[in-house]
């Protein structure tokens, strides 16, 4: 999908040259008394228009009974007031000429369907004279970056309005306050926060295109509880990667409890958070679990310019606090840097024998106190090719703030980023004047640090490494042979020969298999295969077939095969009671030295996905499963492969023969492109297990779920990758 201009209402939103509030008051403790106070406290410099039928004047502003009665349209119409005038209000305002609402007001598709049906009306009032909406059940905006303050938060009645070069989405506006809050007392700035509530009209990808365009804005946070159009989101990510700019993210609802409560917040669907983590790492987007490090990653790459870092030097005042955060950032993926040898030798003058090495404690000094070897010791570290950032741990010690102070000071000369975890409580809140006085990143916490240099370690890799490339489809596919086949499938589940002909028209290897309708005929099929043989039931509605004993192995002669039948019939019966045999499916026996799964479906929100990960009877067990936007080239699917932690099976573990992985790739390639062109009837497809060889695959067992025809499923935006 590609990009367009940004919307300008946002931009208006952002920096009005006229407000007007709704509900207006001078009672602070009421929506409308904060948002006037708080837009005069921040220094608006447009024309504000407090509307309150009840009051000729408000903080010395002349007050107006309606929108109308102001006689010029505002830009913008902030609306606090109860639910019951809404509807009336933005009627009026509509009428009037507003270009732009902003609805603090709840109550509305959070609440149920009635509450969808009156945000709807609110939306067609609006669309119908050109009016956009921002809400409802929003906390408003502010810019920084404007002297712009359209909200009702108290976090926001401060003296000083920092502008920095943070831009922040978020669809929960509390969480919105909370995170400037936090992020203001830790020095950090933003160039615009808006919060998007029930996404009625403006969705938050609207303002993250803003932002991408905006000259203030560095880096992009989102706090995200569900996508209104989820179709933007690779074009979006691409976007922000072009103009360099690190996109990050929180989502809500990775957990089955957490996608109840994003539901209930703001009537947001969630979606798969397994799909959201395959997406955003497909095109650059940085997930996080934690609002915190978000900001403070953010916060830490826009002060050094969005520099890539991969090695880091630790610093610390304790050998203890050095040991725990060299511990955590190995267990992050993040290496420790190894010291050149004239690192070593500019360091070996300063330190006991066996104490200059990474992590380096000040306390493994030859003399002196710390505060007299931080600057030189962090002097010749920074000055050391292979650390691409420093962190400084902090821990109680003598002479806290200015060794903090000299730390941060030879930091900032050096040019490398930097970010200093200040562990003591409030014995090191010296140290953290000087750092804010030195605009130097700082957290209070070791697991917000390793979050945020996770973070900006991932998308430097990803930077580096760019968007994969193009691959061409696969050879020997007859998509027409398959599409027929769906055409005349029912719409449901798909029995393991309707799936398996599918597969084979993609090229997929599969086992000979032959339905028979009666034991003799299951004898015949398996003399025809040549024994051992495989007897399974026969039907698309019994998923977990072993489980029922419905599948039977390594049958060795004609009466295992009748035997095996009247075996089956048992099994389902007492499993499932009311299940008959009417037909079971002979199966030439296959071996393999590996079994993984291999999937498609087609996700509600970012259309087809492929699946790959360790397969077999104890699958959801191991839970050792990689997932990609379809389609996939060779290549890519190697790449996805190799994400398994069980990877190393295939090549070659403890002496063993390496396996056939190109052969598995080329599989994970031919199942994408099925779900991506058969997306329209195929929803989900399973191959489980995949044996796999010294030489080859084959597909052994197999479902699929049948879509009805003509479904309004979402297509993705295609593009093999690797």
């Amino acid at each position: 999908m590609a990009m367009h201009a940004a919307d300008p209402v946002v931009g208006l939103l952002l920096n009005p040259g006229s407000v007007a509030i709704v509900g207006a008051s001078e009672d602070l403790g009421k929506f409308g008394g904060r948002a006037l106070h708080l837009l005069l406290r921040h220094g608006f410099r447009g024309q504000v228009y407090p509307v309150n039928p009840n009051r000729a004047e408000l903080f010395g502003l002349p007050a107006y009974p309606s929108i109308s009665a102001i006689g010029n349209a505002p830009d913008v119409a902030l609306l606090a007031i109860p639910r019951r005038f809404l509807r009336d209000a933005i009627l009026e305002c509509a009428q009037a000429g507003v270009r732009a609402a902003i609805i603090i007001t709840s109550q509305f598709a959070e609440t149920g369907e009635q509450g969808a049906r009156d945000e709807r009306e609110l939306v067609a009032i609006a669309s119908a004279a050109g009016m956009r909406l921002l809400g409802p059940n929003c906390l408003g905006l502010f810019s920084p970056a404007n002297g712009v303050v359209l909200t009702t938060s108290p976090a926001l009645d401060i003296d000083q309005l920092r502008a920095g070069s943070i831009g922040l989405t978020s669809q929960s506006g509390a969480l919105m306050a909370t995170i400037f809050d936090r992020a203001n007392d830790l020095g950090l700035a933003f160039s615009h926060c808006v919060s998007v509530g029930n996404q009625a009209d403006l969705e938050a990808g609207d303002i993250v295109e803003y932002l991408i365009a905006d000259p203030a804005t560095r880096v992009i946070c989102s706090y995200v509880e569900g996508f209104a159009r989820p179709e933007r989101i690779v074009a979006l990510a691409e976007a922000a990667q072009a103009a360099g700019k690190p996109w990050l993210m929180v989502k809500a609802g990775r957990t089955a409890a957490g996608e109840r409560a994003a539901h209930s917040h703001t009537a947001s669907l969630a979606g798969s958070y397994a799909v959201l983590e395959a997406v955003a790492r497909d095109s650059g987007i940085v997930l996080l679990d934690d609002p915190d490090a978000m900001v403070l990653a953010a916060g830490a790459m826009a002060r050094f310019d969005c520099q890539s870092i991969h090695r880091v030097a630790i610093i610390t005042t304790s050998g203890g606090g050095g040991a725990i955060a060299a511990d955590r950032l190995s267990d992050a993926g993040i290496p420790l840097a190894q010291f050149a040898p004239q690192t070593a030798a500019a360091l070996d003058p300063l330190y006991m024998p066996g104490q200059a090495s990474n992590p380096v404690d000040l306390g493994g000094r030859r003399e002196g106190e710390a505060v007299s070897i931080a600057a030189a010791t962090l002097d010749a570290i920074a000055a050391d090719p292979q650390v691409d950032l420093l962190l400084c741990a902090m821990s109680t010690a003598p002479a806290i703030p200015q060794t903090t102070a000299d730390l941060a000071d030879a930091a900032a000369r050096s040019g490398k980023p930097f970010l200093f975890f200040m562990w003591p409580g409030s014995v090191a809140d010296g140290g953290r004047a000087r750092l804010l006085e030195r605009n130097a990143p700082f957290a209070d916490r070791l697991d917000d640090c390793v979050r945020a240099l996770r973070a900006w370690s991932d998308w430097s890799r990803w930077r580096e490494r760019g968007p994969a490339p193009a691959e061409p489809r696969p050879t020997g596919i007859d998509s027409a042979q398959a599409a027929a086949l769906l055409a005349a499938a029912p719409t449901g589940p798909l029995a393991e020969a309707e799936t398996k002909a599918l597969l084979a028209a993609y090229g997929v290897p599969v086992n000979p298999g032959h339905l028979a309708a009666t034991p003799e005929a299951a004898v015949a099929a398996a003399e025809q295969f040549g024994y051992p043989v495989v007897l399974k039931l026969a039907t698309p509605n019994l998923v977990h077939k072993s489980d029922a004993g419905a599948v039977l192995l390594g049958l060795a002669d004609a009466a295992a095969v009748r035997a095996g039948w009247a075996q089956i019939a048992t099994n389902v019966a007492a499993y499932r009671p009311g299940t008959t045999v009417e037909q079971v499916l002979v199966q030439r026996m296959e071996t393999g030295d590996l079994e993984l799964i291999i999937g498609g479906r087609v996700d509600p929100q970012f259309g087809p996905v492929v699946l790959v990960g360790a397969g077999g009877v104890l699958v959801e067990l191991l839970a050792d499963v990689q997932l990609a936007r379809a389609p996939l080239g060779p290549q890519a699917a190697s790449v996805l492969l190799q994400r398994l932690r069980s990877y190393p099976l295939l090549t070659g573990l403890r002496g063993r023969p390496a396996l056939d992985s190109a052969a598995v790739a080329d599989t994970i390639s031919r199942v994408s492109w099925l779900i991506w062109e058969q997306r329209e009837r195929l929803l989900e497809l399973d191959v489980n297990p995949l044996l796999v060889r010294t030489s080859g695959v084959v597909a052994v067992d197999a479902r699929g779920v049948a879509a009805p025809p003509n479904p309004p499923l979402p297509r993705g935006d295609g593009g093999a990758r690797a």
